[in-house]
């Protein structure tokens, strides 16, 4: 691609500094719709995103003094820089766990900004000699117009960052982890200046590690709801670190490294989770970080290499469970299947377990502390079920499982599904984009240029590398795993998928490329087509009709006690919920008095003037995981007979109920 541009002419390094800001700030203000709302956006980019990218070089100093010890000096300098920065996230998410766990009172900006502002410092100084050689760019060939790509993939990732927490994703519900615990663990911990066990939220167990960086940005910020916008921002800063990994990793070519970076900044996965403060995007970083230090490991296996494989994947780890089955799991496996013919190679593959297993360990060893149970909710059948109850540890592990299994309990007028759609089914429907997941991001674009570079691979099997076959392997690992041990496959388990899927697209177009120039013009308009077809299909989620759950535009102004509802996030300070799977405090009332007064009476001793019923929700959750017997929907309409309404919702059925109690 780059051969034929260079005939037709060059790019001044000034017009691509002018046109790509451009191009990012015009698609910022279409995506928002109005003068205003871009105005506003501005001032949250201008500050927050200030801030973002000074925990980003904060993050790069701490972790660039880490790894100065394990590159050698072959590796190359971006490379070593965005997996510096994903080192130091890593330690500066662990050290507010560990800061927050073991002591009162130091979730706060007087602590934290000091220690952002050592690591700017160590960057600045670790960096200094590396500014001194830097040149202004010169020219560039045509081909670097393709960067406008990426640069309204940051428009639309801007402007969903900069909307309020929970509006953007409503359409898909991945809003709702967002508000029930993804940035309301963080506020919690914030208002209580500590880090302690939360036994009314189970996903409070999870590993934390993204969120401890939610938490970071609200210490930053003075505040939770002041910091939600850094928070999502940060999110953001992994989408970064990976597109100049990639951009930096020298060992691959020219064409496959570019086409990389397009195809993974278009990607409406990758767009749509970089836009919600969820964790996809830092998983998305550390695999792709992962495997670009693995093609290193197999061209020269050296115990430096490995080492930074596994902390790689430890990172990852202690952000996500799910991580552990697909981007631990699956390169390792690799790793393993490369040393078959080498065995002194095991060891490396030993000691990246071992090292990923170190940066894990702090998420398995608080959860050891809390609950007995290492991987708590995880694994309770041989660690322990630590609080829960047997009711709630097999509602748990039934909403869990791979196969389909009834909620506990059943409700009286529940129906079995006659028949569930088969694994074969939901996958063909997943690649196609129909049916179950039809309001997921598409992939078709990148999935069908996968395919033909796969059939590239197998006719050109000698030329194909060993890296190619590996994240290859990478990808059949993770789609096994999502098919047959995943309940319901859901379509965001699988997002990760679109690292591997777009390091296999690069490197077929980049096959392409070294035939004729037919198949350089052709490999030039697939690249450019995928990548206008993902943001397309991003541009859409900015203008569906579809609107806010009217559950969360109710002003509730006092202690309220919410039911069937576990998104607390924009509710004030005190609110009591639990999630389905913990033990709600109303349970325990009810389970002792059937008289309603006394009920009123142990609800008002908590500090409680209102209660916020979701009967919607209720019922959504007594027929998929389940919904306790004692506070059936019958039971609190009986208990909150006499208590004063203050707001209801009701259309073909109620759907919630505000009351406050009666005087």
């Amino acid at each position: 691609m780059n051969t034929e541009c260079e005939k037709i002419g060059k790019v001044p390094a000034w017009a691509l500094a002018v046109v790509l800001p451009v191009a990012t700030m015009v698609t910022l203000g279409l995506a928002l719709g109005s003068v205003a709302d871009f105005a506003n956006a501005m001032v949250i980019v201008l500050t927050d995103g200030a801030m973002a990218m000074l925990v980003l070089a904060s993050a790069g100093g701490y972790g660039w003094a880490v790894l100065r010890f394990f590159r050698t000096e072959q590796s190359p300098r971006l490379l070593c820089l965005a997996t510096a920065v994903g080192m130091g996230f890593w330690m500066l998410s662990t050290a507010v766990l560990l800061v927050g766990s073991l002591a009162d009172g130091l979730l706060t900006m007087y602590l934290w900004w000091p220690v952002i502002g050592v690591g700017v410092v160590l960057a600045a100084v670790q960096s200094r000699r590396t500014l001194q050689t830097l040149k202004p760019p010169g020219k560039s060939t045509l081909a670097s117009i393709l960067w406008v790509l990426p640069a309204i993939a940051v428009g639309l990732w801007l402007a969903a960052a900069i909307m309020p927490p929970g509006w953007f994703g409503n359409l898909t519900m991945d809003s709702y982890d967002v508000l029930e615990y993804h940035l309301q663990l963080p506020r919690e911990y914030y208002n209580a200046g500590s880090i302690t066990t939360l036994n009314h939220n189970v996903y409070s167990h999870y590993p934390l590690g993204t969120e401890m960086l939610f938490l970071l940005g609200m210490c930053l910020r003075g505040g939770s709801y002041e910091g939600m916008y850094l928070a999502k921002l940060m999110v953001g800063m992994f989408g970064l670190v990976m597109m100049v990994g990639v951009l930096g990793s020298t060992d691959l070519k020219p064409v496959p490294r570019r086409a990389s970076v397009v195809l993974l900044a278009t990607a409406p996965w990758a767009i749509y989770l970089s836009g919600l403060a969820m964790v996809e995007p830092a998983q998305f970083c550390y695999l792709a970080l992962g495997l670009l230090w693995l093609r290193r490991w197999l061209t020269k296996p050296v115990v430096k290499s490995a080492v930074i494989i596994g902390a790689m994947l430890g990172a990852a780890c202690a952000v996500k469970y799910l991580s552990v089955a697909l981007v631990a799991g699956p390169v390792l496996a690799v790793m393993l299947i490369a040393s078959m013919v080498r065995w002194r190679r095991i060891a490396h593959v030993a000691l990246s377990g071992g090292v990923a297993i170190m940066l894990f360990s702090p998420w398995l060893i608080r959860n050891t502390i809390a609950t007995g149970n290492p991987v708590f909710p995880l694994a309770m059948g041989l660690f322990g079920q630590g609080h829960f109850s047997d009711e709630s540890a097999a509602r748990w592990n039934n909403g869990h499982a791979p196969s389909y299994h009834p909620p506990v309990p059943e409700p009286a007028d529940y129906i079995p599904p006659e028949r569930q759609p088969s694994r074969s089914e939901r996958f063909l429907a997943f690649v196609s984009g129909q049916k179950f997941y039809e309001t997921q991001p598409a992939t078709g674009s990148l999935i069908l240029l996968t395919c033909l570079a796969i059939i590239l691979m197998l006719v050109r099997l000698r030329e194909t590398g060993a890296w190619y076959w590996a994240v290859l392997g990478v990808l059949v690992i993770q789609l096994f795993v999502w098919m047959f041990f995943t309940r319901d496959m859901p379509a965001r388990f699988i997002a990760l998928a679109i690292v591997p899927l777009s390091l296999l697209a690069s490197g077929g177009l980049g096959q392409l490329t070294v035939k004729n120039p037919l198949c350089k013009t052709i490999a030039t308009l697939l690249l450019v087509s995928a990548g206008a077809w993902g943001l397309m299909s991003s541009w859409n989620y900015f203008h569906d009709p579809a609107q806010q759950d009217p559950r969360m535009r109710v002003v509730l102004p006092g202690p309220t006690m919410l039911i069937g509802e576990s998104r607390a996030f924009y509710l004030p300070a005190g609110t009591v919920y639990a999630t389905v799977f913990d033990e709600h405090p109303l349970a325990g009332i009810l389970r002792r008095s059937d008289s309603p007064d006394e009920v009123a009476n142990e609800v008002r001793r908590m500090g409680i003037t209102h209660v916020f019923v979701s009967w919607l929700e209720i019922d959504r959750l007594s027929h998929s995981y389940g919904w306790p017997a004692e506070m059936s929907a019958k039971r609190l309409r009986e208990t909150f007979a006499d208590w004063e309404v203050v707001e209801e919702l009701s259309k073909d059925r109620p759907i919630f109920t505000y009351y406050t109690l009666r005087k």
